[in-house]
């Protein structure tokens, strides 16, 4: 039983992280567009 929750545990936090990268990579890529789009106009 223990050893479910610790692997839950180690997955819910692998996620967390892996969720917080996808939304700091999307921000990043988001500000580059925004960025390139001043520089055309």
């Amino acid at each position: 039983m223990s050893f479910c929750i610790e692997l839950f545990c180690v997955v819910t936090l692998q996620y967390q992280i892996l969720v917080r990268i996808a939304i700091t990579y999307f921000i990043i890529e988001k500000k580059k567009a925004v960025n390139t789009q001043k520089n055309s106009s």
